[in-house]
């Protein structure tokens, strides 16, 4: 089973260039390696809000945004820190 790995910015890159040339989202998928619905799913998710083009800054920009808001990437504030310290005792 292939371990999942997430779109670099290389890979939006190639995305936005082939793209460009007209290349549909199984081709794109096959050059760099990815499932053609990941490559979908990245066009759709990260068009540029202002006008609806794929921009390979901004589509890595909220990429990364998504990223630190995921259930994963949550700190704890100091203040929940040391409630959960006193709370095991």
């Amino acid at each position: 089973m292939n371990k999942y790995k997430q779109i670099t910015l290389s890979d939006r890159y190639t995305i936005y260039y082939e793209r460009k040339q007209g290349k549909s989202c199984a081709e794109i998928a096959e050059i760099i390696g990815k499932h053609r619905s990941t490559v979908d799913r990245e066009l759709k998710r990260n068009k540029c809000s202002s006008h609806g083009y794929y921009v390979v800054e901004k589509a890595d920009a909220y990429s990364r945004t998504r990223r630190s808001r995921s259930r994963k990437n949550l700190h704890y504030s100091e203040l929940r820190m040391t409630f959960c310290l006193f709370a095991n005792y």
